[in-house]
């Protein structure tokens, strides 16, 4: 069925698992210390299977009704949240579109997770069915925020499917960590979000508004492959997500209120990730642009907040936050930071790379054995460049570079003798009276260090 083995490096075997008829689909469950983990993994192909303009694909999901289970209905003029941990696992893709081998990753995802809740709206003249999809990863989610709806043809029955905007502000990584993200929704005000947001239900939004008339019937978590906007799959793709602490809340003696909900009654209550500052980004092999997330930073650098590390192989530009490290692939990629400071590792390649108002520190590797020429643009006093490796043969020259960008070059040779490169536009040699070169190691890793104390060049 699937690459992703049904065995977790944190939790071990699981204690149950049964696969879909077709083996498209499994969910395995794993016991850690008494905490169970919820374990989906989802997958499609080999054949082509997806559609760039419907919907229809394998997905699986988990499914609970906590008003039948409570005995009562949950009304939804009474407060109603739900909070999960989740994590992607893994994600794996083996496929082409057109002629071109595809990476699974941010930039390019194929597979969709989410959760949603159903909420049936009944009276004499109105019976409504609508689901409430908020998405935890999502190749779509800018496209459309009504998916689906169908009036029937006695003009009062509605069946509808709601993507709501404000809830999507929490999307997961395609490769998460090992630490699950915590996730909170306002299930009242993605209803609220619907009917303003459902064409046929915004012409009945006198009556709608009422959320006395709305019962809470049940939620769902779960993945879907390959759906509208994904490119048509020619291979095979997976994507595993990892639930725990499942929590459904809802207050009986409180009246619903937007102006006293948390967090001013929007639909996304809070996120550990989707607070996370957005990486703006342009994969440039394939054309495709948008906003990823950085995880949080766990690593010794003092100050930096967050991570971004690009596991694909095209050629991409990055926007990145404040307190950002980030590292690229080993395409020709363009970082560049605005404030704070900032840990960029452009990867291989050669890549321009620029510094923004705070106090930046570049890394280039000479350590790959992958030829590698940087450009660092505004280089100027507080800032740092280390070449990791071990490096011999530096040269400098003046006048090098890309036309426009030419200026101060440093040449060496890298650990496996590849070629080296760095190049710091409007400088010349005469700079290098106040530049500070050196070198060092850390643990077992040998290190060039550049930093410039009074640079000609405007801050």
């Amino acid at each position: 069925m699937s690459s992703i083995s049904d065995f977790d490096p944190l939790y071990g075997a699981s204690i149950y698992s049964i696969s879909s008829q077709n083996n498209s689909g499994r969910l395995s469950v794993f016991n850690n210390g008494g905490q169970f983990i919820y374990d989906m993994c989802e997958s499609v192909g080999p054949t082509t299977v997806a559609s760039t303009s419907a919907y229809g694909s394998p997905d699986l999901g988990l499914q609970t009704q906590p008003g039948l289970l409570a005995g009562a209905a949950i009304t939804m003029d009474r407060p109603v949240t739900l909070s999960i941990d989740a994590r992607i696992r893994e994600a794996d893709v083996a496929y082409t579109n057109g002629t071109t081998v595809q990476p699974f990753s941010d930039t390019n995802p194929l597979g969709t997770a989410g959760m949603g809740a159903v909420v049936t709206f009944n009276s004499a003249n109105l019976h409504i069915t609508l689901f409430l999809q908020a998405e935890l990863a999502d190749s779509r989610f800018n496209t459309m925020p009504v998916a689906y709806q169908n009036t029937s043809s006695d003009g009062y029955t509605t069946t509808a499917i709601y993507n709501d905007m404000n809830a999507s502000g929490a999307m997961l990584p395609y490769v998460t960590g090992d630490t699950p993200e915590k996730i909170d929704w306002n299930i009242n005000a993605m209803l609220e979000d619907a009917i303003q947001g459902v064409p046929t239900l915004a012409a009945h939004a006198a009556q709608l508004d009422n959320l006395a008339g709305w019962d809470f019937s049940s939620i769902y978590v779960g993945l879907e492959m390959g759906g509208i906007n994904a490119p048509t799959i020619q291979g095979s793709a997976s994507l595993d997500l990892q639930l725990s602490n499942l929590n459904l809340a809802y207050d009986p003696a409180i009246k619903y209120s937007a102006a006293t909900a948390p967090n001013g009654g929007n639909a996304l209550i809070s996120s550990s990730y989707g607070n996370a500052p957005r990486i703006q980004f342009v994969d440039t092999t394939s054309g495709l642009s948008g906003v990823t997330y950085g995880e949080t930073y766990n690593g010794p650098v003092a100050g930096i907040k967050s991570e971004y590390l690009y596991n694909g192989t095209d050629a991409m530009s990055f926007i990145i936050p404040a307190d950002t490290y980030i590292v690229g692939g080993p395409g020709n990629d363009c970082i560049a930071a605005t404030s704070g400071n900032n840990v960029i590792d452009g990867g291989g390649g050669s890549n321009w790379l620029t510094s923004g108002s705070g106090d930046d520190t570049f890394f280039v590797s000479g350590l790959s054995g992958q030829a590698t020429w940087d450009c660092i643009i505004n280089f100027h006093p507080g800032d740092m460049a280390t070449i990791w490796g071990n490096i011999s043969n530096i040269k400098w020259a003046d006048d090098q570079g890309a036309a426009g960008y030419k200026g101060l070059t440093l040449f060496a040779t890298g650990s496996q003798g590849q070629s080296v490169g760095m190049t710091f536009p409007g400088l010349t040699s005469a700079d290098l009276a106040h530049f500070s070169v050196s070198s060092g190691r850390i643990g077992a890793n040998s290190y060039l260090l550049i930093s410039d104390s009074a640079s000609a060049v405007a801050h």
